[in-house]
């Protein structure tokens, strides 16, 4: 009997310390979790699967790629600088800057697609506004939406085809005077 509740007390504390470590350490070492296996477009996805034990898959990506963008105008002074996280993937790209409070000044978000054609966004779980540049194969922005409302459903189309788009706080695009035909280096 003592040996049994040896074996149990060991199974009990195993299952413990794997638990503490997928949902306390595991976030805390910046180790991204396993992307989900996505077949079907990830709005529909989530709703339908999405559960308790997905709660890794929404901590914000603090393991992506970093860069420093340039968004240059040939009539400004000097370039305005923007740090970025680059999403590259479809599951990255799929959660973006959703469920995020905050994005620090001058910061944002890349997404990077692997051919160029039409993008459409919304702001379904983003809480906060956005503005979102659309950026040509060639680097030069092609669209800008402003002020993009957080939590918003309304489709966000880039009028044209890209291969980029750029997500960074709200008034950013005003702030900087960015304009449609700036060119973004660095990507």
């Amino acid at each position: 009997m003592k040996k049994v509740f040896v074996i149990l007390l060991i199974i009990v504390l195993a299952g413990i310390n794997i638990s503490f470590y997928v949902f306390y350490l595991r976030p805390l070492l910046n180790m991204p979790p396993q992307p989900k296996q996505v077949q079907e477009p990830i709005s529909t996805n989530l709703e339908k699967n999405s559960t308790e034990n997905d709660a890794l898959w929404w901590i914000p990506q603090t393991w992506l790629e970093v860069k420093l963008l340039n968004i240059v105008n040939t009539g400004k002074q000097s370039p305005v600088k923007l740090t970025v996280e680059v999403a590259k993937t479809f599951d990255q790209r799929a959660i973006g800057l959703m469920f995020r409070t905050l994005l620090a000044v001058d910061h944002g978000m890349l997404f990077v697609f692997e051919e160029e054609k039409e993008r459409s966004f919304w702001m379904k779980n983003t809480f906060i506004g956005l503005d979102l540049l659309y950026v040509s194969s060639d680097w030069f922005i092609k669209h800008i939406h402003n002020n993009a409302i957080a939590e918003d459903l309304t489709s966000l189309p880039s009028q044209e085809p890209v291969q980029y788009v750029i997500e960074v706080n709200d008034d950013f695009v005003e702030t900087h005077n960015i304009q449609v035909g700036d060119k973004v280096e660095g990507i």
